[in-house]
């Protein structure tokens, strides 16, 4: 591509939203939205114009939302974590030439362990739900730095059948002051995971395709489905960090839906699914990375009307820029009619 390879003569390089979304081949790699970086090392800047920037929060959330989903980590996690633990990790060869992935690998694994070792949920060694619980089927449970739902859910693996056998299980029940609400640890560490196993996926499929490609065949040989998903996923979760308001942890990480659904089984009356929706980034999060990688401007003619709905949240990019953000002076807005 002239514009990566000769860029003193070929200067610009129009794209399309949706194409800068999902990804276009510069000929060496497939660059997005997060891959845009200017080159420090080579003192390059990318200078960034979004067109009809009123309008881009709108369509970038379209696309965002257009993107293939994961609708049962569940078993996602436990395919990654059950070949992982059992099969790779163990074996010091594994990865012995790149101890970054490994160790990161490592950490992922360790933080789904927590969930059976600090809070005795067995998962995933149980990745089976089931409710005779009337007002918990169809409900939802959402997801940002708390979780919301109508009803308390209490997760009960220790259900006996009448043989006094216990059930390989969860059940899900309206919890009580004997039963403490414990669902939303399960689904909370299952949201973070998931996150981060795609985060991991898109940088290695970026930077190591080969480890990418091994990996997804050692995690998922039997699901063809699940690396079908994996593929197709254009949304890269942004590392997570400590931030100070709710606001800020819904627009850094996205947001996490969970719904009861009732399976409709002649055959099991109570097995039910948690289906899975997610925002694994908001379109301030992609503005926010382009702009402290690169040197981004916003056009539009209807700039200086506020607007509060379909647009992006300024005040808080410019509380997350800091010095970074520029606004335009009164003597940049005396240039443009002189410009014509």
């Amino acid at each position: 591509m002239d514009f990566v390879n000769n860029p003193s003569e070929k200067r610009i390089f129009l794209v399309s939203l949706q194409k800068a979304f999902y990804g276009f081949f510069d000929g060496k790699q497939v660059i997005n939205l997060y891959k845009l970086k200017s080159n420090k090392e080579k003192q390059e800047t990318n200078i960034i114009f979004l067109d009809e920037f009123d309008f881009l929060e709108n369509d970038l959330l379209t696309q965002i939302c257009k993107d293939t989903a994961i609708e049962q980590p569940f078993s996602f996690i436990e395919y990654f974590y059950t070949v992982l633990t059992k099969y790779k990790l163990p074996r010091e060869h594994f990865l012995a030439n790149h101890p970054k992935i490994r160790a990161e690998l490592k950490k992922i694994t360790s933080e789904v362990r927590t969930i059976s070792q600090k809070y005795n949920l067995p998962f995933p060694k149980i990745n089976h739900f089931l409710c005779n619980e009337p007002k918990l089927k169809g409900t939802s449970i959402f997801q940002t730095r708390y979780s919301i739902s109508n009803f308390p859910i209490f997760l009960n693996h220790n259900k006996e059948n009448h043989k006094k056998k216990k059930i390989n299980a969860f059940y899900l029940e309206i919890a009580n002051e004997q039963n403490k609400p414990n669902a939303y640890v399960l689904l909370n560490v299952v949201n973070q995971t998931t996150s981060a196993i795609i985060r991991l996926f898109k940088d290695l499929e970026f930077e190591h395709p080969k480890i990418y490609q091994d990996l997804v065949e050692h995690c998922f040989r039997t699901s063809d489905k699940l690396k079908r998903i994996l593929k197709q996923i254009r949304q890269q979760p942004f590392s997570r960090m400590a931030v100070g308001t709710n606001e800020s942890k819904m627009y850094y990480d996205g947001f996490g839906l969970y719904e009861v659904c009732d399976l409709g089984y002649d055959t099991d009356r109570e097995e039910v699914e948690l289906k899975y929706y997610s925002l694994f980034t908001t379109p301030e999060s992609i503005l926010l990375h382009l702009a402290e990688n690169n040197l981004v401007f916003g056009l539009s003619a209807t700039a200086e009307i506020n607007r509060y709905v379909k647009n992006f949240d300024l005040d808080w990019l410019k509380n997350e820029l800091g010095e970074l953000y520029y606004e335009i002076s009164d003597d940049d807005t005396s240039l443009i009619p002189k410009s014509q």
